[in-house]
């Protein structure tokens, strides 16, 4: 990986017994909006093969909230891109925060809801 302030670039792999993973991942800030896209790429043993790609753009208007709004497509799973807006909430305590996240998740066929919660440390 590459990274200059919060702007980076890079490329992971992981090779195992039954799946081989490849990836790249690109992430650009301006001010209060970010963007990142990733690229997957996999094989499995039987010879299948699957791509992922995802894109999130994000607008930071104050330090404890952001929204967004996720793209991803997986050709392995025969479906729709999926539309997911998204909102997450940040709620600073000592050293760590608690991350409350909102997401829903627009695709043929389906119409979820995610509620997260979770700490950063």
């Amino acid at each position: 990986y590459y990274r200059r302030g919060l702007n980076s670039i890079g490329a992971h792999a992981f090779l195992g017994d039954e799946r081989r993973l490849f990836g790249l991942v690109g992430a650009g800030n301006r001010g209060p909006f970010f963007s990142t896209l990733a690229l997957g790429f996999a094989r499995e043993r039987t010879g299948q093969r699957h791509t992922r790609v995802s894109w999130e753009n994000e607008w930071i208007p104050r330090r404890w909230m952001a929204l967004g709004l996720r793209l991803d497509a997986r050709t392995g799973a025969n479906r729709p891109v999926a539309v997911v807006p998204h909102f997450n909430a940040l709620f600073p305590l000592t050293s760590y925060a608690l991350r409350f996240t909102v997401e829903h998740r627009q695709q043929r066929g389906t119409r979820e809801w995610l509620l997260e919660l979770g700490a950063v440390f």
